[in-house]
């Protein structure tokens, strides 16, 4: 490997003051607490480097006192072990103190040496240190790194004014994502608000006057019925196709299965506007967060594990799309083993929904498709910042790119 002009390749042993690992208290009779000292798991590192503090575990500070090897302090690095290896983050400055599990390995860095701790974030998520990972990870029968693996992954290191302006850069992108990151999220908690109250209680304003049914309380106007009696089952237009059989015939027309698009193939055998409902699978006990229905449109295949349904007469097929994207429908569902459930013809047809006028049903529609369409747009947006920071990082850890340090007057 060619070390770019100036640079050195040091090891994380040479770097460090210290390399240890942290442990479980509840192996040794120690209960987590609902406060006191943060204790840190995998799931606390994200995919960007940073700490998800939101989600953390505590314990209490007698067992940090016990567990003093694995203490954790500002500025310390910790690096995923076991599980999903090689995830990596600097410890901030608003952390007084915390500790960490066995799958994570806390790396202090020797202050006698010129490392800026923000560079070696993003050096050791960078393709020189992960190759290396996976390297390791490719001959364990079980995903787990020892601490002298740690101590012996190496690190292009440049002069210290380059390291700061490499960090900088990076980490001027990874601001930018999760600011994006922020913005979806909120748009989420906005959507999700906005379904509970369009979909049960109508445009806001609209109705004054509510009732109570069989499936909670709706505006008076409204109606409750069943697919069996508001909706078009075709299920007789599904077609099965292997899969030898679809990559022999490749073409433009997608080929669905119960929640997503399998693949695309050169016939097709469905063509209108239709809501597709998985018949079976494990998604049916996801519904909070993975969408139970797909609205498709134009000219596409269907296997014959999902459910054709389009709207009729008063029931607009956008209608039963929206509402039963993130429906319960587990009361009406058969059991096909501890977590595998099957909606039936039957069970489809007799699901009772509420009718809005048509008219209020494509406004409900298009207000949730609006919003929709804000989430979708910056999810690519993030999906393009996360491609800048992958071409940057590659250029920029390997010594490819190389930057001007700022110059201090």
């Amino acid at each position: 490997m060619a070390i770019p002009e100036g640079w050195e390749l040091r090891t994380l042993g040479q770097l460090s003051l210290l390399i240890t690992k942290g442990t479980t208290p509840t192996t040794y009779g120690h209960v987590y607490s609902e406060e006191g000292v943060p204790f840190f798991r995998v799931e606390n590192i994200t995919m960007q480097g940073s700490l998800e503090l939101g989600a953390v575990k505590f314990i209490s500070p007698a067992t940090h006192e016990l567990l003093a090897r694995s203490k954790v302090r500002a500025g310390d690095l910790l690096f995923s072990i076991a599980g999903a290896l090689g995830r990596v983050a600097m410890v901030p400055s608003d952390v007084i103190e915390a500790n960490i599990n066995q799958a994570i390995a806390l790396i202090r860095i020797d202050p006698a040496h010129d490392c800026v701790g923000s560079y070696l974030t993003h050096s050791l998520m960078g393709d020189h240190v992960q190759a290396q990972v996976e390297l390791e990870k490719s001959a364990l029968a079980q995903a787990n790194l020892n601490l002298k693996q740690i101590g012996d992954l190496s690190i292009l290191l440049p002069p210290l004014p380059e390291q700061k302006k490499i960090a900088a850069i990076l980490s001027s992108v990874d601001e930018t994502i999760a600011k994006t990151e922020a913005v979806i999220a909120q748009l989420q908690i906005v959507k999700k608000a906005m379904m509970e109250q369009l979909l049960t209680k109508g445009m806001p304003g609209r109705h004054t006057r509510f009732k109570q049914t069989e499936i909670g309380e709706i505006p008076e106007e409204w109606e409750v019925g069943t697919i069996g009696s508001y909706c078009q089952v075709d299920n007789h237009l599904r077609t099965p196709i292997r899969l030898d059989e679809r990559e022999r015939n490749p073409g433009p027309y997608p080929y669905y299965g119960p929640t997503k698009v399998l693949n695309h193939i050169g016939t097709f055998n469905v063509e209108g506007r239709y809501v597709l409902i998985g018949e079976d699978g494990d998604h049916f006990l996801k519904y909070a967060t993975w969408a139970m229905t797909q609205l498709v449109d134009g000219r596409f295949n269907v296997n014959n594990h999902a459910h054709l349904i389009r709207g009729v007469g008063t029931c607009s097929t956008e209608w039963v799309y929206q509402y039963f994207k993130h429906r319960d429908l587990t009361s009406v569902l058969t059991r096909q083993g501890a977590n595998r459930y099957k909606l039936t013809k039957a069970g489809l047809t007799d699901l009772r929904f509420p009718v809005p006028r048509l008219s209020e049903q494509q406004e409900i529609h298009s207000a949730i498709e609006s919003i929709e369409r804000r989430i979708f747009g910056e999810s690519l947006t993030k999906e393009a910042h996360l491609s800048l920071k992958s071409a940057l990082s590659s250029s920029l850890l390997s010594g490819e790119l190389r930057v001007i340090p700022e110059v201090a007057e």
